[in-house]
């Protein structure tokens, strides 16, 4: 499943990533986000777009779950190997 997605750009499969990383917010699964958070991160997101994907949550799940998220997703953003 998963080598169909090399066919796309980087950019399309971090987009992925961060639709996984929002499902893990709503499930308050917060290893889960701190792993999307830090796969994102390896391929060129920068804080803020992870930040506000975790913010468009809240429409769905209310503002708790995505604030208690935020600082699993700062760690796991943190802790990504990048190529800067």
């Amino acid at each position: 499943m998963f080598a169909a997605l090399g066919r796309f750009t980087v950019r399309f499969r971090w987009l992925i990533i961060v639709g996984w990383m929002a499902v893990t917010v709503v499930l308050r699964n917060h290893e889960g986000v701190r792993r999307h958070a830090m796969l994102a991160h390896e391929v060129g997101a920068t804080w803020e777009e992870v930040l506000g994907s975790i913010m468009l949550t809240t429409p769905g799940v209310g503002l708790l779950p995505a604030v208690q998220a935020i600082p699993h997703a700062r760690e796991g953003f943190d802790s990504a190997r990048t190529t800067e």
